[in-house]
């Protein structure tokens, strides 16, 4: 974020703090990702965080199914964001920046440390045995929860199947053909997307595979609150396959000398709570493509990430991942 952007940011967070009427103490900068977040603290030292959402990457029916979906969620005592409505009952507030309208909400503050950080200092190989698995619980908790679930009428999340991956409009852009990229990296890519497509025509969208899905469940929008994960950061949330989410999860780790052992942890733990069907198992290694090529979209549509997508280093990253999945 530019400091000029920054500092309109700063000037609207007390005024969209104003509509939850908390006696505001303190605000500070937290973050900017696909939102900007900042931390609010009340003169009864209740902390709270504040998130602007990125304005047209969902309408406010979209917001507020996704308060509903974490209810639910909350209600099968699963670590999420507690948000607040306003006194009047209100989801989110509505301020203007630059004549653009963005919509705020307001949730609890949850202390703790992201996951990955908690791995990365964590030395002892039993720790992170456990947090692996501890992640592929959550995941399991996850889809049994949402294939159980009816969502009610009126609820509007993004549907990501092949359509919203590989279509003329995919959620998070086309992919094979941004700006700056050669003949031949196009070329590759819609190469990789048209495999893509082929091999997800032979997988069913039934209740058991495809759901509700979180969608960037990765080890850094966990947080690690004492003995608990508390999951954040629902902004990607919709319908999807199961088996995507577990890649979302995994493909951090792909690169790693023990990936292997890293995601037998991640699916003994869903197994701990909810039996994976077979072809769930089978199709994370293509989920794990699709991950990364919708990275690359997501990357080249938003400014503050298009000047760090290397797309050389994305393309053999793919490469590796489709001779594990043996795809070449």
């Amino acid at each position: 974020m530019t400091s000029i952007d920054r500092a309109k940011y700063d000037d609207v967070a007390r005024q969209a703090v104003g509509a939850w009427r908390i006696d505001c103490q303190e605000i500070q900068f937290v973050s900017r990702s696909e939102n900007v977040s900042y931390r609010v603290t009340s003169r009864e030292n209740i902390d709270y965080v504040l998130r602007f959402h990125r304005p047209g990457y969902h309408d406010i029916d979209e917001l507020i199914s996704e308060h509903v979906w974490i209810d639910a969620l909350r209600d099968r005592d699963i670590p999420c964001p507690q948000y607040l409505l306003t006194p009047r009952g209100e989801h989110y507030t509505s301020v203007a920046i630059d004549g653009t309208n963005h919509y705020a909400g307001l949730a609890l503050w949850v202390a703790g440390e992201p996951l990955g950080q908690a791995i990365d200092e964590q030395k002892n190989s039993i720790e992170v045995s456990c947090r692996f698995r501890s992640l592929g619980r959550i995941l399991g908790q996850f889809h049994t929860q949402a294939t159980e679930w009816h969502p009610p009428t009126g609820f509007k999340r993004q549907v990501l199947d092949s359509e919203g991956f590989f279509g003329d409009k995919p959620f998070w852009g086309r992919f094979w053909e941004i700006d700056g990229s050669s003949r031949a990296q196009r070329n590759k890519l819609s190469r990789f997307r048209i495999e893509c497509l082929e091999r997800l025509a032979a997988l069913a969208k039934t209740n058991e595979l495809f759901s509700v899905i979180h969608a960037d469940l990765h080890m850094w929008n966990l947080i690690v609150n004492e003995n608990d994960l508390h999951v954040i950061d629902f902004d990607d949330c919709g319908f999807g396959w199961h088996a995507y989410d577990l890649a979302v999860a995994l493909g951090p780790q792909f690169d790693y000398v023990d990936y292997e052992s890293i995601e037998s942890l991640v699916l003994e733990g869903y197994e701990d709570v909810r039996t994976m069907p077979r072809i769930t198992r089978e199709y994370i290694p293509l989920f794990l493509v699709i991950r990364s090529l919708a990275h690359i979209g997501w990357m080249a549509a938003r400014p503050e990430h298009r000047r760090h997508l290397n797309l050389d280093s994305q393309l053999a990253h793919i490469e590796r991942i489709r001779k594990y999945a043996k795809l070449t």
